[in-house]
């Protein structure tokens, strides 16, 4: 694993520069989106005391009064956004399978980040899978579209297991349990559902990356049969997917364990404070995006070893 996880990190050598230029517009949308935000709360406390106090502290008479009358974006200004509170307010979502129930507002911006993932994948795997035969953009040119449909396919995938099957799931297990006065039963009824939605979440978040993998490689246009070879691919090597996942999940798990630590919540706002706070934010930000890129090229290295054995025997 040692090796492999070596070779990943090889493979992004040449892709690294480029996740600078996604950062990079990544930040410029947020700060647009932060600017309008910033806007409207200035022009909400005006020069009254409120805005004295929120230099110091939070105010939540303000807030209340604030959060009554907050429409679309406006709606994610919230204490949880704060710190860490906004990393798990998120990936509660996740688990629940209800991502943008919170802010429905954010949907198209959801979207619009998801299609710039397209994109930077389909430049990156396209270059590190086709072992450099295209320029960066030159992939994109040539797999965006394909890419685009895996995801679409991908989310098609998603929409069922957390949209549909997670909502039966607690539904069957609430008409079981109805009349069970066990905490603990409930307990591992609740556990082994969403053990089942992961299991089956984790296999198309797999299945779709040695989907974008298997369209470089073998030069595939039917995407749905792209996409059914990454199934299939998955099923079949289950124990080497499982343990790069478990070596990511450890590594996404710690920069979220040491980000909690050090991340400021919402305390004073001296410029000092709010300057760490946009820097610490924005070092776990890039943690993140780096994560991504190795697990990629770690897949690819993956394909490709067990190509190569396959090949020898």
């Amino acid at each position: 694993m040692v090796k492999l996880l070596k070779s990943g990190w090889e493979y992004t050598k040449g892709i690294r520069r480029y996740l600078i230029g996604l950062y990079v517009l990544n930040l410029l949308i947020s700060l647009a989106l932060a600017g309008i935000i910033s806007d409207a709360i200035a022009r909400s406390v005006g020069k009254s005391t409120v805005a004295y106090e929120l230099v110091d502290r939070f105010a939540p008479l303000w807030y209340q009064e604030f959060s009554q009358q907050a429409t679309g974006l406006l709606k994610s200004f919230q204490p949880s956004i704060s710190g860490i509170g906004g990393i798990l307010d998120g990936l509660e979502g996740l688990l629940t399978g209800h991502p943008f129930r919170a802010f429905p507002g954010l949907l198209a911006l959801g979207i619009t980040y998801i299609l710039l993932w397209v994109v930077f994948a389909a430049g990156s795997i396209g270059k590190m899978a086709g072992e450099g035969e295209l320029h960066f953009w030159e992939a994109i040119g040539k797999y965006a579209i394909r890419f685009a449909a895996l995801t679409a396919l991908a989310g098609i995938g998603y929409y069922l297991i957390l949209g549909q099957l997670l909502p039966f799931l607690s539904e069957t297990i609430k008409r079981v349990t109805r009349e069970v006065t066990d905490a603990r039963i409930i307990f591992y009824w609740t556990v082994l559902k969403y053990l089942v939605v992961w299991t089956l979440a984790g296999w198309i978040f797999f299945a779709l990356d040695v989907a974008r993998i298997v369209t470089v490689q073998r030069h595939r246009r039917m995407v749905p049969l792209a996409f059914v070879e990454g199934m299939f691919w998955v099923v079949r090597h289950p124990v080497k997917i499982l343990t790069l996942a478990i070596f990511w999940l450890f590594l996404a798990g710690l920069g979220m364990v040491v980000y909690a630590f050090i991340a400021p919540g919402a305390q004073g706002g001296s410029l000092g404070m709010i300057l760490a706070t946009f820097l610490v934010g924005q070092v776990y930000l890039w943690y993140r995006m780096v994560l991504r890129l190795w697990l990629w090229g770690s897949e690819i290295a993956l394909c490709k070893t067990l190509a190569s054995t396959a090949l020898d025997h």
